[in-house]
């Protein structure tokens, strides 16, 4: 240790000492940050809603009848504006018109069908998630003539399916899991220079 002017710790010696504490003390306070950005970012809140289930699924060919399009999502929506419509290869309307959803269950919207010809069916839904977006989509499936011949009582014949989604969510978490590291690295940096 360097010896001041006058006996004590020099200021080079004091500056280290303090500069490396007080590095600490605000690596500390940047990761607390970061770890609330991810956890806020990440957070279904700030997601747009995801549809998890279609019945009938994505690309089904149906042996027998469906009574309805059920659509499941992964947070409650509001149907709003004629939110579902399916519509037969020739373009003629088949669901009721009716869509909403369950009372029970803000995360599903069900539209109800009546006799459907065999054909290609185009299931076009439009809805707004919790934080007041508009998602839409749409996905097609097939009922064969054997369906036409014996319809089915009560809903979907297709068993649901799950589809690929990535939430909103996720994004926050990568970006956050990114700025912890970046803190992490640059407070090693830091302290290997004091």
């Amino acid at each position: 240790m360097r010896r001041g002017l006058r006996g004590g710790v020099s200021a080079l010696e004091v500056g280290r000492s303090v500069t490396a504490g007080a590095v600490g003390r605000r690596l500390g306070v940047l990761l607390g940050l970061a770890t609330l950005l991810v956890v806020l970012c990440g957070s279904p809140v700030l997601a747009h809603a995801e549809l998890l289930r279609a019945t009938p699924a994505n690309g089904k060919a149906l042996s027998k009848q469906p009574g309805e399009v059920r659509l499941v999502f992964d947070e409650p929506v509001r149907a709003e504006f004629d939110p579902v419509k399916v519509t037969h290869e020739n373009g003629d309307r088949v669901d009721d018109g009716e869509a909403d959803t369950l009372t029970e269950d803000p995360d599903v919207l069900v539209a109800e069908l009546g006799d459907l010809p065999a054909g290609d069916y185009t299931v076009e839904w439009r809805v707004t998630s919790a934080d007041g977006d508009p998602i839409s989509g749409e996905y097609g499936f097939s009922v064969s003539e054997s369906a036409v011949e014996t319809p089915e009582d009560g809903g979907g014949a297709a068993a649901p399916e799950e589809q690929d989604a990535v939430g909103g969510g996720t994004l926050g978490v990568v970006l956050g899991v990114l700025v912890i590291g970046g803190v992490a690295v640059a407070g090693f940096v830091m302290l290997r220079r004091g």
